[in-house]
Parts: C-alpha cells; sequence; structure tokens
C-alpha cells in the first residue's frame, strides 16, 4: 500500500454525533498519531527465514516495554527487557538483564538484576516499522514480525461461508472521526474475487476489491444493491489488515466534492470454520441497550503483547511470556531461566484455528549476540509443550477470553495466565479516559475522572465498570441524544478494552494518541 497522502480541508460537517471531541493530552509532547502494535517484532535485515534473534514489543498509551532474546558471546540464549515512557514516537531505556529466576518445573524463585548492557533507543514511524539502536550496534530497520497459515489463506479468508466483519472510523487532516461503519470483507472460495461493505444507519457501500497484497485490498468498483437500499456517497475504499488492525483510506463524495479521509478501526470477528457459521458474540460484548443488540462472529482472537503468571506478579523480576496470535498462527516466547540460575528464553509457533492452544517449546543456540556478528542460531532442545487455554471463570460459568488463559508448562501445576496491564489503574476509572464510539452513532471523549466513572467535559456522557466479580471488562455507560427534537438519555452495556474484540471501538487513548497504525508503506 502506498503512502496516504495527506488530508487537506476541512468536512462540511459531522455524519457522527460527537460528544467532547477534543481530548487533552496529559503529556508535555504531542501526542502520537498511531500505537505500535504489540507483538513480535524483528530486525528487518535479520529476517531470512532461520532462526535468531528477535523483540517482544508491548505500547500501552506511553508506557514502552520490551523483551528482546537474543544471545551470549558463547552462543547460550538469553534475555533482556527494557522499559520506559514514550517521548512522542522514541523511547530510549536501560537493557537489562536478570538472573536466578524460575526454570520449568523448579520451586518459585525470584530472579535478581544482573546489570545493564546498556541503552536502547526504539523509534517508531508507524505502527508497523521503526528503528533500533542496541548497545553496541548501528541503528537498523524494524518492522512488524507478520506471519498467515496456509490454512487461513485457503479456508477462512476467502471462504464462501466466511468473511469478516470490521469497524472503522474515517479521520479528517485533523485526525479527528467524521464517520464511523461497521463493515465486512470476503470472497470466493478460490480466491478469485473480493468484495467490501460499508453500513451506516441503513445506508450502504458495496464493492469488488481487488487483493493488492497479503492482507490489502483496494476496492474501487461498486456492487449495485436493490433500489430500496439507500447507498452511502463512498466512492473507493483502501484496505490494509494486520493482526485485527485495519488502515487504509476511503474517498466520500460530498455534494459533488471527493473528499478522501484515513481509516482507523479493527476486526471484530476472527476466524470461521470453513462451512460453519457459529452465532456468539466476544466476551460480554453483546450491546444491551433499547433495543437488545446481537453480534454474529467466529473464532475470539487472543491479544498479542505480554503475558504473566498472575500469582507471580508480586514486584519482583522473574520470567514472561509475549503470545503474538495473528492469522491463524499462535507465536510464543518464553522469557525464563535455566536451572543454574542463567536467563534463556523457549520458543514456538503452530497453526491454532482453535483454542486450546499447545506450541511446542524449542531453545536455541549459537545467534547474534550484542554487537556480534550476523549468524543464525540453531535449534538446541526441544523442551517440552506449553498448553494454553483461553478461559475466563465468571460466577458458574466460563466463556472464552481475550486476556486470562489457562497455562500448563513442562513439569509444572495448570496457572492462570494474564494480559501484563502496563499503565496504572488499568482496570479503574482512568482506563477509560479517551475517545470511544459507544454505539453507532456516538463518539464521546471522556476526559475527567470522577473517582468510579468517566466523563465529557459537561457530564453528558460518563462510563463506568462493572464490580469486577460480575463481569470482569464489562462498562455500563449512559449519554445525552436527541431524537425527534426530544432529549433523552441512552443506555448501554459495553467492552471498552484497547485493542480487544467488543462493542466499544477506542480512537484515542487516555493520552491522545491514536490507537490504530498510522500510514503506512508497504
Amino acid at each position: 500500500m502506498k503512502a496516504l497522502t495527506n488530508l487537506k480541508g476541512r468536512s462540511a460537517r459531522a455524519a457522527i454525533a460527537v460528544l467532547g471531541l477534543v481530548v487533552p493530552v496529559a503529556s508535555s509532547w504531542a501526542a502520537r498519531d498511531f500505537t505500535p502494535q504489540a507483538g513480535t517484532w524483528v530486525i528487518s535485515e535479520e529476517l531470512d527465514g532461520k532462526p535468531g534473534r528477535g523483540l517482544a514489543i508491548d505500547v500501552q498509551g506511553n508506557t514502552f516495554f520490551m523483551q528482546v532474546f537474543g544471545y551470549e558471546k558463547n552462543g547460550d540464549a538469553t534475555f533482556y527487557t527494557a522499559t520506559g515512557q514514550m517521548d512522542g514516537n522514541r523511547v530510549t531505556a536501560p537493557l537489562m538483564q536478570y538472573q536466578g529466576g524460575r526454570s520449568f518445573g523448579s520451586e518459585a524463585r525470584d530472579a535478581v538484576e544482573a546489570g545493564s548492557a546498556g541503552n536502547v533507543t526504539v523509534s517508531f514511524t508507524n505502527g508497523l516499522h521503526g528503528s533500533i539502536q542496541l548497545p553496541g550496534e548501528k541503528v537498523l530497520p524494524i518492522q512488524r514480525f507478520e506471519v498467515r497459515s496456509a490454512q487461513f489463506e485457503d479456508d477462512y479468508l476467502v471462504s464462501k461461508n466466511g468473511g469478516r466483519s470490521f469497524q472503522t472510523v474515517a479521520l479528517d487532516g485533523a485526525g479527528q472521526p467524521v464517520f464511523y461503519w461497521r463493515g465486512s470483507i470476503g470472497g470466493d472460495p478460490k480466491g478469485m474475487a473480493h468484495w467490501i461493505n460499508l453500513e451506516m444507519g441503513g445506508a450502504y457501500a458495496d464493492f469488488s476489491c481487488l487483493r493488492t497484497g497479503a492482507d490489502m485490498y483496494s476496492c474501487s468498483e461498486p456492487i449495485v444493491r436493490p433500489l430500496s437500499s439507500p447507498r452511502l456517497p463512498v466512492n473507493a475504499v483502501e484496505l490494509r489488515i494486520s493482526a485485527g488492525a485495519l488502515q487504509g483510506f476511503v474517498d466520500v463524495n460530498q455534494n459533488g466534492v471527493v473528499q478522501r479521509y484515513s481509516l482507523l478501526g479493527r476486526l471484530v470477528t476472527g476466524m470461521k470454520k470453513p462451512g460453519i457459521s457459529i452465532p456468539e458474540c466476544p466476551p460480554y460484548s453483546v450491546v444491551y441497550a433499547e433495543p437488545f443488540g446481537s453480534c454474529t462472529v467466529g473464532y475470539r482472537v487472543p491479544a498479542s503483547g505480554t503475558w504473566v503468571v498472575e500469582s507471580e506478579l508480586n514486584g519482583k523480576p522473574g520470567r514472561g511470556f509475549a503470545l503474538d496470535f495473528q492469522n491463524g498462527v499462535a507465536i510464543a516466547q518464553v522469557f525464563n531461566y535455566q536451572p543454574g540460575g542463567q536467563p534463556t528464553f523457549h520458543m514456538g509457533s503452530v497453526d491454532a484455528p482453535k483454542t486450546p492452544v499447545t506450541l511446542p517449546l524449542g531453545q536455541y543456540a549459537g545467534g547474534r549476540y550484542l554487537g556480534g556478528p550476523g549468524q543464525a542460531a540453531t535449534l538446541l532442545v526441544n523442551a517440552g509443550s506449553m498448553r494454553l487455554e483461553f478461559v475466563e471463570t465468571v460466577g458458574s460459568f466460563s466463556k472464552e477470553s481475550h486476556t486470562v488463559a489457562k497455562l500448563d508448562l513442562p513439569g509444572e501445576p495448570t496457572r492462570r495466565l494474564v494480559r501484563m496491564e502496563l499503565e496504572p489503574d488499568a482496570k479503574g476509572s482512568q482506563s477509560l479516559l479517551g475517545q470511544w464510539v459507544l454505539s453507532d452513532d456516538t463518539i464521546v471523549s471522556l476526559t475527567r475522572d470522577l473517582g468510579s466513572r468517566a466523563a465529557n467535559a459537561d457530564e453528558t456522557a460518563w462510563c463506568e465498570r462493572a464490580p469486577q466479580e460480575l463481569l470482569p471488562h464489562l462498562v455500563s455507560c449512559q449519554w445525552m441524544h436527541v431524537y425527534d427534537d426530544k432529549v433523552v438519555w441512552q443506555k448501554a452495556n459495553l467492552i471498552m478494552r484497547p485493542n480487544s474484540p467488543g462493542s466499544a471501538l477506542q480512537i484515542r487513548d487516555r493520552h491522545g494518541n491514536l490507537t490504530g497504525l498510522g500510514l503506512l508503506q508497504d
């Protein structure tokens, strides 16, 4: 996909209800116009199909956390971590190493710092690309590691029974939302044709599309619906999808003038089994409003990023997990220790059309060390398997989860694995601050932390979390709405979690950063 052109001018009229549009930025620097995608990243010149070193990057708000898996001069596998606050699109932090922590099947052991190898600097140009300078090395380009399974390619993406649903907002040149759409994208079983559909308020825009890359689509040939279906004034759409995040642009005809907007969005479905349509929803994501809503999705994809064993969260160094789920593939890195206390890592991947997921874990040796020459690693030993079952138990029932898993490691009992929260008050009212799509026609900017709830500037919209023991991540929202010249209060129970499948789409985080991938060059 070519870089999107800079947008100029202002829209004549917003096509969505917006409550308190502008989000103030708490930081002293400018907010980002993208968020780096959580998951596995690689140094571009080392992407050669052979085992080597890599990066597990997680950015939440302005908090940066990275786990680096690499090697010592003697060839032993090792890992480092770096954490810090983003300064715009850039962060510099000490690259720390640890020792003495827990190995597979060992007793509980806390790790201790083994010193710093020096500072690492990471800069991002968008959500999928950037650069890194490791200690003793020159600045090198990095990129998001993107993979797709053959089964996903052949059966899921273009299944005649499939198609994927998404939410998206169109942003003007100032990065403010102008339109909100729900849509879907799919194709025929042989991948010979592709289509896209946009919908808003009962009006539609349908196009046939040319697939221009692994998950890139150029859509400009309209598909005509019956005259009874109102048509949205959309002339063309271009989409780029990466691990559930959606980016692109849309051309909208407004009173004879075509205006281009950038797109920010995400998939709200995972994969469907070929030939089977499964009616279900992401965890607690049905919009319980008047009237009641519903949804139909397939397999729920867990959140990529940093995960930890919940019982080992004691504020001391220990082991960590980097999980990455994209396009029918599950990837895991386990950052742990050898029986003698030396830091090491284990890694595995598997095609994973559904949970539970079982990944073989390998330990590697002989790869590139900090400041050393380029060299590939080799598999040293198979250490067993890691089993993940994504489930969240609430009261007397359990559901598939985006952020909770049952974990089985070699020689260990089942433990609870949870998505790591990097910013404070991740499950409180502060985490609700930012700009959100609450329903098909309402966008709110929640800028005030009122203790138990987050509200917009004049309190015509507010949200508060349900008691955690009842429904984790469930949020109750109310907002003022004008209907037939009457002011009414709308109510809905929503899932409001950054980068999570659910019923609310986050546009900006609490710091004012856009949550999308930004402008890409592919």
